[in-house]
Parts: C-alpha cells; structure tokens; sequence
C-alpha cells in the first residue's frame, strides 16, 4: 500500500498502520510545502481504502475508476483556473454528496487541495460538516499553508506533517531529459534551491533559474550595476506581482549559495563535496581574492534582509539595487 509514493516515510508508515487497525478519523489536514507530494498521497490513500484488494493494487474496477477520474466515491474540490478561492457553491455540493451513502465501497472520499484557498463562506460552511460528519465519511484537506486554517477547522481534523524530500528521492523524480541536459552541479544547485520540493524543482528548471544562474553568479564576482537590471529583467517575466516577488528572492538565493561558496574557499575547505557550484570553481577561485569572510559574511547578511524587505512588499527596485551596492 502507497508503494508508489517515493519519501514520506512516516506519513506512509502511519497510514500502513491505520489502515492494519482500521483506525481512519473522518478528517485530516495533509501539510507541508508545495510539491512535496501531499497531494499524490492523499490520492493514492483514496485508491488504497476503496480498492477491491484493500492495497490500492491499480488493477482492479475501483482503482482503474480512479485512475480515469471517474469514482463515484470520491470526489477532489480545488481552485478553478483564473479563481483564487475554493467557492460556496463546491462545499454545498460536497454538504450534499455527502449526505448521501457511498454506492461503492465502504467510505465516500473527499480531497480538497489547497484548502488554504477556501472563501470565507466555504470556509463556514464547511465546519458544520467537520462536527457533525457521517460514518462513512472521509475529508482531506491538503495545504501548504496550514497556518491560513481557521483554529476550529485545524482542531477538527487530525494534523498530518510532510517535510521535504531529500536529495536522493528528488533525483529519483527528475525526469532523464531533465538529469541529461544538467551538470552535477546545476543538479545540486536545482535541489538546493527547491527545498526538498520536487514540483519547485521542476518549475525552477523550466523557468530557466538554471540558466540564468550564471548571469548572476558573474554578476557577483565582476561587480556591476548591471547586475540590479538582470535581476529585475529576469524576474518581470512573471505577470502577476506576487510572482515577480518570488523569483527575485530565489535569485537572491542563488547568489547567497555562490558566496556561500566563495566562504568555504577562503576558510580552505571547498573541494567537489562542498562546493555547490563546482562548475564554476576556476571563476571562484581567482574571485576570491575579492571577497574576505568579512565581506563574505556582510553580503550575506545583506541578502537575507533584502528577502525580507521583498517579503514585506517593499519596492523590489530599490531593494534589489540596494542589494548589489552593498555586495
């Protein structure tokens, strides 16, 4: 059962067991970060408790159902595209499907994913069904943002933690003509940068944080003001402000990484095992000379601060120039 989930390991072990009791609550918050596969588990949980076989085998009637999106027993709510809220309307259908017994199975299965996302209405509306649900019900709601919760909705539900995948689950996950076309390097930078989230791996590569990479890390060791403008450049290929906002930190942290490299040179430990960019280990080396702990550690702290700016809402302009001067 959940065999096909890669990680995770003790949200695997603990449903292993709850299902070994039949011990499942009627409802539960799945939460951790985005794309650490919250979603994929409570999918395959559903197969697993409605499969004829009781182990999600993916070859009887039910799990082909549910593999065709086609269950008559479980039913998944999220946000419609170009919406940013789960609406009323959906938790009134969940309040009626609910109230009606599976037609097959033992349970009748509702996943919502991004449940942060939930209007207040729905939000409400919801609760009602959280106090008083039917026996044969099961409700997930999947967030990456748990804390958006009201309090009544968290303490109605049994919290489920999912952390981060390591390295070795995330390479397991890239696809081969993602690993061929990366060096080791970039494959590490790529993990790095993801935190321990497979679908912000995949979305840092395809959004060219990979290639640009180099534009910043040479940005760093030739200072230039030019640097601010590709910065900026890179990051209003997003449309939406809240995204501009986001790839700008995720530049600022690949260069916290490229100095965190330049540190571990001047200390005397950089070598292939700790160097994050060991591509770039021959511009590192002869750079430097031009950074000192002291301007190292400053630059860092520097960094870190203008996340926070940025984070804050302040003008991402003038903290991204901000930034560089002071680098």
């Amino acid at each position: 059962m959940l065999d096909s989930i890669l990680g995770q390991e003790q949200p695997k072990a603990l449903f292993g067991d709850i299902m070994k009791k039949q011990k499942l609550a009627h409802a539960y918050i799945f939460a951790g970060p985005e794309g650490v596969g919250k979603f994929l588990f409570a999918r395959e949980l559903a197969k697993a408790i409605l499969c004829e076989k009781a182990t999600g085998c993916g070859k009887c009637r039910s799990c082909l159902r549910i593999a065709h999106k086609n269950h008559p027993s479980l039913n998944i709510l999220s946000v419609l595209e170009k919406k940013k809220n789960i609406p009323i309307e959906a938790i009134r259908d969940l309040e009626h499907e609910i109230a009606l017994k599976p037609f097959e199975g033992k349970y009748k299965i509702f996943i919502i994913d991004n449940a942060e996302t939930l209007s207040e209405e729905a939000t409400n509306a919801i609760l009602k069904t959280l106090e008083e649900p039917p026996p044969y019900s099961l409700i997930i709601l999947v967030s990456s943002k748990p804390e958006a919760l009201l309090p009544t909705i968290l303490s109605r539900c049994h919290l489920i933690r999912f952390y981060p995948l390591p390295e070795n689950v995330l390479k397991g996950l890239f696809s081969k003509s993602i690993k061929n076309k990366l060096t080791e390097a970039e494959l590490k930078i790529l993990i790095n940068l993801s935190g321990g989230s497979a679908g912000q791996a995949i979305e840092l590569y395809e959004k060219g944080f990979i290639t640009h990479r180099q534009k910043l890390i040479q940005g760093v060791l030739q200072p230039s003001s030019a640097l601010a403008d590709d910065i900026i450049g890179f990051a209003k290929k997003e449309k939406e402000n809240e995204d501009i906002r986001i790839s700008i930190i995720r530049q600022l942290k690949i260069i916290s990484l490229a100095l965190r490299d330049l540190m571990l040179l001047n200390l005397g430990i950089g070598d292939a095992k700790t160097i994050l960019n060991y591509d770039n280990i021959t511009s590192l080396n002869k750079a430097k000379g031009l950074f000192p702990l002291r301007r190292v550690s400053k630059a860092i702290e520097t960094i870190i601060r203008s996340e926070q700016y940025i984070r804050l809402n302040m003008n991402y302009n003038l903290v991204v120039t901000d930034t560089v001067i002071n680098i």
